[in-house]
C-alpha cells in the first residue's frame, strides 16, 4: 500500500516537474533576424573588395543570400525567420539607378522581407519616384522621423504576429542629416524630424499597442545609435545603416547592453542574429550574432537568379562592355591605416578633374567615391558604379586661406572628407588635446599655398554647389559647371590606358603624435 502511494507521490511530482518545465519553455520564442543595410543597388554577384578583406572575393547578391537563407531555414525548422533592411536600398548600381530602383524592390519583395526604413539615398530620384517605389513594397516601410503625403504606405511602425506565437513591433529612423545631403528645397512633399522627439513620439503611441518585442531600422549611423541606447534604451534590437561600419559584437553605452548590428552594406554579407526570447520576462535570455559573407560557393536560388538576369538583360548590354585592363585594384580606400590618407581612386579622380578643366587644385568628395574596382578587366558597369549619380565638373577660383581652414576642419571631421590634387597635404596630432593640426600644404610645383591667392580649384558640381555641407565651396567667385560628365571623362581615363598601372603616391601624410 505504501509502495504505490509512494509511487503515485512520484509521478505527481514528476508531472508537475514536467508542467513546470514546458511551461518555462513554451515562453521562450527562437527568433533569427536575417538583416541588412546599404545594399545601394547591389542585386547580382560581384567582385568584392571591403576594408577588411586582405583580397576581394567574387559573391554578393539576392540569388546567393536566398540561397543560404533556404539552407539556413531547412536546418533549423524551429526557429522564426525574419528579414529586415536599414535604407539605402537602390542608389548605386545600373539596376537601381535605371529602374529607379524597383528592380531592387521587386527581388526584395520575393525574397520575403519583413519590414525595412528608408535611407537618404531613397530621395535621390525625387519623391514622385520614391511615393510609386514605397508603393510597391509588400514589406513594412517605417519610419518613426519622416512625415509622408498621406496616402503614403510609409508607416510611423508597424507591428506584426509570427506564428502566433511573438508580436515585435517595427519602427525606423532616418537621420536629419538628409536635408543637407539633399540641398534646400529638395523636400516639398516629405519632411524629415528630429530623431529623439520622434521615437519618443513612436514610443507613446506603442503604449496603447500589444506587443512582445521592439525593434528600430536606424538609417543614422553608429554615433546616433549610441546616443539612442543612452537617452531612450527602450528598444530590444537596433538594426543600423548609414556609415557602412560593421557591428560584431553588441553595443554597450553606459551600462546599457543593447543589440546594435549593422553590416559592411551593399549585400556583400548579410548579418545573422539568433535569439532566444522569454515573452514572461520580456528579456532575450540567449543571443548569437554572425556575420555571413555571401560569397560564389554558397550556389544561387535558381528561380531568383533567373528571375534578375532576365529583368537586367537590356541593362547588362550596355554595361558589360569592356572598357580598359587595370593591373592593380583600384580601391576607394585609404591606402593605410593611419587616420585620413589618399586613396587611389581619390588620386586618378581628382587628376581627372584637373586634366579636363585645366584647374590649379581638385577636391572629391570621399563619400561620392561609391565603389571600388578589382584588378583584371574593366568593364563600363565598374567605372559607372564608381560614379553613378551624373555629376559633372565644375569650377571655381578659392581663396587660399578658405582652403586652408577647409582642409584643417576636414582633419577632424568624421563626415566631411576629401581627395585631392595638385596639393601635399601633412598633419599631425596633437598629444595634448588629440586633436590634427596642418602641418604645411605644398603646391605641385613645390611652393607653399599662398593665403592671399585665388587658385583655380575643380570639384564634383555636386559639393561646388555646397551641398552636403560642404559650404566652403560657396566662398568661391567665378563659378562655372563645364557640364562635363565626371563618368564619362574616367572612362576616357580608363581607356586611354590598354594596360592601367598607377603608380600610387599619398598626397595626404600624417607625420605622427607630437
Amino acid at each position: 500500500m505504501n509502495k504505490n502511494r509512494n509511487f503515485k507521490i512520484i509521478m505527481l511530482v514528476l508531472v508537475f516537474q514536467f508542467i513546470f518545465i514546458f511551461n518555462l519553455f513554451a515562453e521562450q520564442v527562437k527568433l533569427t533576424f536575417f538583416y541588412t543595410n546599404d545594399i545601394h543597388g547591389n542585386i547580382k554577384p560581384y567582385n568584392i573588395m571591403r576594408r577588411d578583406l586582405e583580397k576581394p572575393f567574387l559573391g554578393g547578391g539576392f540569388s546567393i543570400m536566398k540561397k543560404y537563407i533556404d539552407d539556413y531555414k531547412k536546418n533549423n525548422k524551429n526557429r522564426i525567420i525574419i528579414l529586415v533592411d536599414a535604407g539605402d536600398i537602390f542608389q548605386g548600381t545600373p539596376e537601381g539607378d535605371l529602374t529607379d530602383g524597383t528592380l531592387v524592390i521587386e527581388t526584395m519583395n520575393k525574397m520575403n522581407y519583413t519590414a525595412a526604413t528608408l535611407g537618404n539615398h531613397e530621395f535621390d530620384r525625387g519623391e514622385d519616384k520614391l511615393l510609386k517605389l514605397i508603393d510597391k513594397m509588400k514589406f513594412a516601410a517605417v519610419s518613426a522621423n519622416i512625415t509622408a503625403p498621406s496616402k503614403s504606405k510609409l508607416k510611423k511602425y508597424a507591428i506584426k504576429n509570427f506564428n502566433n506565437k511573438i508580436r515585435i513591433a517595427f519602427t525606423g529612423l532616418l537621420t536629419t542629416e538628409t536635408k543637407k545631403i539633399l540641398g534646400a528645397g529638395a523636400l516639398k512633399k516629405f519632411d524629415i524630424l528630429d530623431e529623439m522627439s520622434s521615437l519618443k513620439n513612436v514610443l507613446n503611441l506603442l503604449k496603447k499597442e500589444k506587443y512582445d518585442m521592439l525593434v528600430l531600422l536606424s538609417h543614422c549611423g553608429t554615433a546616433t545609435d549610441s546616443a539612442i541606447v543612452s537617452e531612450i534604451g527602450d528598444f530590444d534590437v537596433i538594426f543600423g545603416g548609414h556609415d557602412h561600419s560593421a557591428k560584431l559584437e553588441p553595443l554597450i553605452v553606459e551600462n546599457r547592453k543593447t543589440l546594435v548590428f549593422s553590416t559592411y552594406g551593399r549585400l556583400s554579407q548579410i548579418g545573422q542574429l539568433e535569439i532566444d526570447y522569454d515573452k514572461k520576462s520580456k528579456k532575450i535570455v540567449n543571443f548569437k550574432n554572425a556575420m555571413i559573407d555571401l560569397k560564389e560557393e554558397i550556389g544561387q536560388d535558381k528561380a531568383l537568379q533567373k528571375f534578375i538576369t532576365e529583368k537586367s538583360k537590356n541593362i547588362d548590354k550596355i554595361m558589360n562592355v569592356k572598357i580598359g585592363y587595370s593591373e592593380i585594384d583600384l580601391a576607394r580606400n585609404a591606402v593605410d591605416d593611419s587616420y585620413y590618407s589618399s586613396s587611389v581612386l581619390g588620386n586618378i579622380l581628382t587628376d581627372v578633374l584637373r586634366e579636363k578643366s585645366g584647374a590649379q587644385i581638385a577636391f572629391y568628395n570621399n563619400s561620392g567615391i561609391r565603389s571600388s574596382i578589382a584588378a583584371g578587366t574593366v568593364k563600363f558597369r565598374d567605372a559607372y558604379q564608381v560614379e553613378p549619380f551624373g555629376n559633372t565638373i565644375y569650377t571655381m577660383k578659392l581663396k587660399g586661406s578658405d582652403i586652408r581652414q577647409f582642409i584643417s576642419e576636414v582633419l577632424n571631421d568624421a563626415y566631411h572628407s576629401v581627395q585631392i590634387s595638385g596639393l601635399k597635404i601633412e598633419y599631425y596630432q596633437d598629444a595634448s588635446d588629440s586633436k590634427f593640426y596642418l602641418s604645411k600644404i605644398v603646391l605641385d610645383n613645390g611652393s607653399l599655398l599662398n593665403d592671399a591667392e585665388y587658385y583655380l580649384t575643380a570639384t564634383p558640381n555636386y559639393i561646388g554647389a555646397g551641398n552636403d555641407g560642404y559650404l566652403v565651396f560657396l566662398k568661391g567667385i567665378e563659378k562655372k559647371d563645364l557640364l562635363i560628365s565626371i563618368l564619362d571623362s574616367f572612362v576616357e581615363k580608363l581607356k586611354s590606358n590598354e594596360k592601367y598601372n598607377y603608380v600610387f603616391k599619398n598626397r595626404i601624410e600624417f607625420i605622427g603624435i607630437k
